[in-house]
């Protein structure tokens, strides 16, 4: 019999318990993943409403965006910088970097806020990559990396 070990527990005790809010900021990317994944099941459903009347973009690297790239991103930077535990988002979608203080400048979206300022997670996200295969049924997934809170020498 093979044991199961839930992701929590084995970051926690990878971690030595201290994870300093990486768990629920990795906790925030996959829930972020699952939402995206129905969305983009659910994509050929809505695809003429989705795309009447928007025009291409480019995004930061160059390629165009689709409205599901759009959506995506916007999934994305919702869960990770509503943990609180995040100081900076980087995503492909975006040419600037994203704080909370950005992303919830709108006083009726609450926010959490890293207990200690300079002391969260950088975040960099490719949220939907491959998204130019999704008319041809091929696979999309996200791509993203956490990095710890830089420590200033004193």
């Amino acid at each position: 019999m093979t044991a199961t070990v839930e992701a929590t527990a084995f970051l926690r005790e990878a971690c030595g318990g201290d994870e300093g809010g990486l768990i629920e900021v990795l906790g925030a990317c996959v829930d972020a993943c699952v939402e995206l994944a129905a969305e983009v099941a659910a994509a050929p459903l809505r695809r003429p409403a989705a795309q009447a009347g928007s025009a291409p973009s480019i995004n930061s690297s160059g390629d165009l965006q689709a409205p599901l790239d759009f959506l995506a991103h916007g999934v994305f930077t919702h869960h990770v910088l509503a943990t609180g535990r995040c100081d900076a988002l980087a995503s492909e979608e975006s040419e600037h970097i994203l704080t909370p203080e950005i992303q919830y400048a709108n006083p009726e979206i609450s926010c959490k806020r890293a207990r200690d300022e300079g002391n969260g997670f950088s975040v960099v996200v490719d949220p939907l990559d491959g998204s130019g295969n999704i008319d041809c049924g091929v696979g999309v997934g996200t791509i993203f990396g956490i990095y710890p809170p830089l420590e200033v020498a004193a």
